[in-house]
């Protein structure tokens, strides 16, 4: 498998809980990973958590990043590895869902094979969803703060992470 580094490009916004991220297309800001969403707002004495969540206020975020893969490209399986996002994570491809991970301390992989689109622009897509109030006894940041990994090859490859020595 070719492990492609995935971490430029993307942009973000922060979503108001209960405001539908996908609908419409709100003001987004380019960033490169890692990135720490929760770093960049105000900090607000009196919110749940307090200093121990260094005063900054959960909120739910939108990731995005538009690439494209060339149609005569030989790879017919695809995975996206994320070190790190922080948490309830939804990823979607192009619109499909490809799946998520709740813990916000763990690396995962998706299989993305069956969403990527040779030969045109594909669209990927990461909400987490940590707005609902104090989640953490300490600061926990927010957002995709470790980097992600795009693997391409052939379809009697290994899933990324399925073996160890």
């Amino acid at each position: 498998m070719v492990k492609t580094n995935f971490n430029h490009g993307w942009v973000f916004c922060d979503v108001e809980e209960g405001q539908d991220a996908f609908a419409g297309a709100p003001q987004m800001t380019p960033v490169d990973l890692p990135h720490d969403a929760m770093a960049a707002r105000e900090r607000k004495p009196g919110i749940p958590g307090g200093a121990a969540a260094g005063q900054y206020e959960n909120k739910n975020t939108l990731y995005e990043k538009h690439f494209s893969v060339p149609a005569d490209c030989d790879a017919q399986q695809w995975w996206i590895e994320f070190e790190g996002v922080y948490a309830n994570t939804s990823v979607f491809l192009n619109g499909n869902y490809l799946g998520g991970c709740h813990y916000g301390y763990t690396d995962f992989y998706l299989d993305a094979g069956e969403s990527v689109v040779k030969g045109g622009e594909n669209v990927l897509q990461v909400y987490t969803k940590t707005g609902m109030g104090m989640v953490s006894r300490w600061y926990t940041g927010d957002g995709i703060y470790r980097s992600v990994w795009l693997y391409s090859g052939p379809k009697t490859s290994l899933q990324p992470g399925s073996s160890r020595v």
